[in-house]
């Protein structure tokens, strides 16, 4: 009978060293599945975060698309200006030149009318 008790005292034993390692087992798989949870909801963030800068920088992106059409539409502008201010140039150099040119002819006149004006007797 004695036997009988140790060996039931050491089933006993290990019965206990087993239930307990098993609920050593479970609170390792739930601190486990806490910890995959939280990884979870971390990477969900993260993919909204992401899916954030993308939206962003598309928008940027349009921006600067804008800005590009703007700055080529204002050199386009700028160029046309600056053939209108050679063109206006050029005919205002023509302008003075032909003007000086009727200068010196009104300048003939004046000097001829004038030295027939003093030789006509009276």
């Amino acid at each position: 009978m004695l036997r009988a008790a140790e060996a039931a005292q050491s089933t006993t034993g290990l019965i206990e060293t087993t239930v307990t390692k098993v609920n050593d087992g479970k609170a390792l798989v739930t601190t486990t599945n806490a910890a995959f949870a939280e990884v979870a909801e971390s990477s969900s963030k993260v993919g909204d975060l992401v899916s954030r800068i993308a939206s962003v920088s598309a928008e940027q992106a349009e921006g600067i698309e804008q800005v590009n059409v703007a700055v080529v539409d204002m050199d386009r502008v700028v160029q046309q200006n600056a053939a209108s201010a050679e063109e206006s140039s050029a005919v205002s150099d023509e302008m003075t030149s032909e003007a000086q040119q009727m200068k010196r002819t009104v300048d003939e006149f004046v000097s001829l009318i004038g030295g027939r004006l003093g030789t006509v007797e009276v």
